[in-house]
């Protein structure tokens, strides 16, 4: 579950809290972002994959009936950003 237009803080009509409870209690990830400042915009998206690729695997586990575990991806961040242009916007 994706928040968004978390630099609109005075606007806000749910708490960061309130989405983080209703993300717990419905067994939902839960990450706020900003398209205007760029914030966590793309660990959202890199969230959403790893977790689409995770799901896919576990499908066809179950599909071929086998046993043991398969693995699941691991996101690797990469927090080089020397050389790269600072957006200012995303979308």
């Amino acid at each position: 579950m994706v928040g968004n237009k978390t630099d609109l803080e005075n606007e806000r009509e749910i708490s960061k809290e309130q989405g983080a409870k209703f993300a717990d209690e419905n067994n939902y990830c839960f990450e706020e972002t900003s398209c205007e400042t760029c914030s966590n915009v793309a660990s959202a998206f890199e969230t959403i994959i790893i977790m689409t690729i995770n799901d896919m695997y576990k499908n066809e586990q179950q599909k071929l009936n086998v046993e043991g575990n398969i693995g699941e991806f691991k996101l690797i961040k990469d927090d080089n950003t020397q050389g790269r242009k600072e957006k200012k916007k995303c979308c």
